[in-house]
This record gives C-alpha cells, sequence and structure tokens, in this order.
C-alpha cells in the first residue's frame, strides 16, 4: 500500500510539473508568436481545463474584467504550485 502511494505521489508530481511547464510556455510564446499558432492551440488543450473553473467563477463574479492580465490563469498557477509542495510535503 506504501509503494503504491509512493507511486501515485511521483504520478501526480510529474503531472502537475507537466502542466505548470506547458501554463509556463503558453505565456511567454503568447508574447512571442501569433495567438492562431498550432503550438498555443495545444498548450490551451492542455492548460485551460485547470484555468476554465476560476476564468468562469470571476467573469460570474465579475472580478478583473478590465484587468490586462490574466488573473485565472495566474491564481491557478499559484494554486497547482500549492498543491504540488502539498504533496511533496506528504
Amino acid at each position: 500500500m506504501e509503494a503504491f502511494v509512493q507511486i501515485l505521489k511521483i504520478t501526480a508530481g510529474a503531472a502537475l510539473g507537466i502542466i505548470e511547464t506547458a501554463m509556463i510556455l503558453r505565456a511567454v510564446l503568447s508574447w512571442i508568436i501569433r495567438q492562431d499558432s498550432r503550438l498555443l492551440d495545444f498548450l490551451a488543450l492542455i492548460t485551460e481545463p485547470f484555468i476554465m473553473p476560476l476564468r468562469l467563477l470571476f467573469d460570474k463574479m465579475g472580478w478583473f474584467e478590465d484587468s490586462m492580465i490574466d488573473v485565472p490563469f495566474m491564481l491557478t498557477f499559484i494554486l497547482l504550485l500549492i498543491v504540488e509542495t502539498v504533496l511533496s510535503v506528504f
């Protein structure tokens, strides 16, 4: 059972690392390449399911509507870092 939990922690940590890396790439590449890029579409396909719940909440509440910064994106990234840290501690 302990080995299963260890494998699960490693797998979850790796998955979170991939998602975080994809988010960083998406943010950086969005400044460099065209918005209709297949690479950006692929990165959005991977990352948007994690961002969408916060994006919908912020839209529903009317928070940060006029902000030039994608706050749900940043908050999702921070939450993923927190989850990854908590998993590594236990």
